[in-house]
């Protein structure tokens, strides 16, 4: 006799709510802007986990995938978990990212700023209509993400886990790729200016004033 398929759900101590980011496709035709394979696959295998095995409602999960996962969706995901009046203060917060993610120059003023990210370059998440547009689309710099992060715990607390399924440089990737596989990372992004996301930057608090 066949056992049943059943799962499950262990009653959690804290509620979980979740962004999950999964791009294949890029809208900047171009050999510097590889679509992937799986990205989208890996982002919905993680969902189904946080539904099938954590028992998480689809109503806590944020989705966005390809076309939908632009550079304004992102930031505005991030954001609306710091304005979401359901989340309380220290209940679980996860964000999932599987994509591209690329490498590039620091702004001059970054350093004098005080942010530091390894050397002179900086890391980004390649949002799906990176490149295109006029102004350009561009990618959202660690230091965005770090601050949307800052906004985020200042509001519902520090219980909050990323996740990135990503490269931020070609010489992160083993020496060689095996045949049908490519690498997530975009060698040749859009340079980042100083003034790039002054307003979230404005917005967030410094990482060591955060509200206890």
């Amino acid at each position: 006799m066949p056992v049943a398929d059943t799962q499950v759900h262990k009653r959690l101590p804290t509620p979980i709510f979740a962004l999950t980011i999964g791009i294949n496709h890029y809208q900047y035709h171009d050999d510097d802007y590889p679509d992937l394979n799986a990205a989208v696959g890996d982002a919905n295998e993680f969902e189904h986990f946080l539904k099938g095995s954590l028992g998480v409602p689809e109503r806590n999960i944020i989705s966005l995938r390809d076309e939908k996962a632009t550079r304004e969706a992102i930031i505005g995901a991030f954001k609306s978990l710091a304005a979401n009046t359901l989340i309380q203060r220290e209940d679980a917060i996860v964000i999932f990212y599987s994509g591209h993610g690329a490498n590039t120059e620091m702004p001059a003023d970054w350093i004098e700023a005080g942010w530091v990210s390894g050397e002179t370059h900086i890391e980004m998440l390649c949002p799906s209509d990176i490149g295109t547009g006029n102004p350009v689309v561009l990618g959202i710099p660690d230091r965005t993400i770090a601050s949307l992060l800052n906004i985020i715990s200042k509001a519902k607390g520090d219980n909050i886990t990323l996740i990135l399924d990503c490269c931020h440089s070609a010489g992160i990737n083993r020496s060689e790729i095996p045949d049908g596989l490519v690498p997530r990372s975009i060698l040749h992004p859009p340079p980042i200016p100083a003034d790039c996301d002054h307003d979230i930057h404005q917005a967030a608090p410094r990482a060591g004033n955060l509200a206890q």
